[in-house]
């Protein structure tokens, strides 16, 4: 996501602290504090741990946000290019997640197994 996309997110009226504090308040009001220092909000999305992500996190967005078919990016970017940078960057942060959380678990089971039951 750009800096112009943040701007124009933000005039289209790292940290599990934060993302917690998200879930609580989910309202287009917060969002737009949350943009309200575009530079801070910029540094967030890049700093974004996105190794660590609580999975009620990714639960919640999955269950309100991607199941509707009308989020994803192509769909939005006909309403605002900036909302779609954005929208875009939440379904790859869940997707992302699954993936990690997929190949965790393999590495997981494959360190619990002995060499010869790998081969």
């Amino acid at each position: 996501m750009s800096t112009y996309n943040a701007v124009c997110c933000k005039s289209v009226s790292n940290d599990t602290e934060a993302i917690a504090q998200c879930l609580q308040d989910l309202s287009w009001n917060a969002g737009k504090k949350m943009m309200g220092n575009v530079d801070a909000f910029l540094k967030s999305l890049l700093a974004f741990d996105k190794d660590n992500v609580p999975v009620q996190c990714v639960e919640k967005c999955e269950k309100d946000y991607l199941s509707n078919p009308n989020f994803n990016a192509d769909y939005i970017r006909n309403k605002s290019g900036a909302a779609a940078g954005l929208c875009g960057w939440v379904v790859n942060i869940c997707k992302y997640f699954r993936i990690y959380q997929v190949r965790f678990s393999l590495i997981l089971f494959c360190a619990c197994q002995p060499t010869s039951e790998l081969c």
